[in-house]
């Protein structure tokens, strides 16, 4: 594919520089500061604050704060846009569209990068230490600030809210409960109990796959093949003719990967069947070590792991969306 020159009809601006800071005090406030140097202490291009509501945190505005830059910068004849954060937490938000808090301002910010290679235009995002004297920085703290000072109704709830209220609570009735034992089991939420079994201390990954596999809804050519994703039940692990039941997977798959996985998370010993390896608590420690050596539950066929198939089809479909708007914008010859 060529790569796409700049049109001679737009002015030839090479770089500007973007300093973006979100707060909360009454309400959750952002605020961005255009500048063409890198330190923010020079004219100040254009600058923006809005005010996102009570029931949305600091976090969300520093993930809108970036979004607000991406949208003035699209529109402007500069050719590459620096933006400079000083969260590291929404610097790797604005990075992936994974299920979580901020997902819906991420996919936003996915779609106008996806855009900028059509407009000629390039971005990145680096770190700044807040609160270090950038002026730039210090700039678009005072702008979250004054809109984090107003109080204004917000129409929708965030995730990040919703955990942060979660969290507050608990370490409040956490703190009540030590203070004063009396009211063990009156009025405050206890601390959860220790943490004893091996399923708790596992990855989450490791630990969700045991679940799937217990259940049957594991990711298996027979599951795949129930729901119409996989045209036969044939182990892909081995190539083989052999279905890939969980006694199969898990007990008798030659592949040389899986078995050298059970020689070393069965220390020697047999479950005998599949009943007990699912079951027994003995063998549950195992298990998770077997499933965390072998790929088994996680590994797609390809050898891929699951988390990075899903980056990858979601990375394809936001290429997909963009040259689909692009098509939308172009005019009709």
């Amino acid at each position: 594919m060529a790569v796409p020159t700049r049109s001679p009809d737009i002015q030839n601006i090479d770089v500007c520089h973007a300093w973006t800071d979100g707060s909360f005090r009454k309400s959750a406030g952002l605020g961005w500061v255009i500048t063409e140097d890198d330190t923010g202490a020079g004219p100040t291009i254009t600058q923006g604050a809005r005010t996102l509501g009570t029931k949305q945190t600091a976090f969300d505005a520093e993930v809108a704060a970036i979004e607000e830059a991406l949208k003035w910068f699209g529109s402007s004849p500069y050719l590459h846009l620096i933006i400079h954060s000083d969260s590291t937490s929404a610097i790797a938000r604005a990075g992936h569209i994974a299920a979580g808090p901020g997902q819906q301002t991420a996919k936003r910010i996915q779609r106008m990068v996806a855009c900028l290679p059509q407009q000629y235009q390039t971005a990145e995002i680096t770190w700044v230490k807040g609160h270090a004297g950038t002026p730039g920085n210090e700039k678009a703290d005072a702008l979250a600030g004054k809109a984090a000072a107003r109080v204004a109704w917000s129409p929708i709830t965030s995730l990040a809210y919703v955990k942060l209220q979660i969290s507050e609570k608990f370490r409040k009735s956490k703190k009540s409960w030590d203070e004063d034992p009396r009211h063990h089991g009156n009025e405050e939420i206890p601390p959860p109990p220790a943490k004893k079994s091996c399923m708790d201390r596992a990855r989450n990954s490791i630990a969700r796959t045991a679940a799937q596999i217990r259940t049957g809804h594991w990711r298996s050519a027979i599951y795949l093949s129930r729901i119409r994703k996989r045209r036969d039940e044939s182990c892909w692990f081995c190539e083989g003719k052999a279905r890939m039941t969980r006694s199969h997977a898990l007990l008798h798959c030659p592949n040389a990967t899986l078995a050298a996985a059970r020689v070393e998370a069965w220390e020697g010993r047999n479950p005998g069947s599949i009943g007990i390896l699912l079951s027994s608590p003995r063998w549950e420690g195992r298990l998770l070590r077997y499933l965390e050596l072998s790929g088994v539950g996680r590994f797609v066929e390809g050898g891929i792991e699951e988390d990075e198939a899903h980056a990858a089809r979601m990375d394809r479909w936001i290429v997909w969306e963009a040259e689909e708007e692009g098509a939308r914008r172009s005019p009709i010859p």
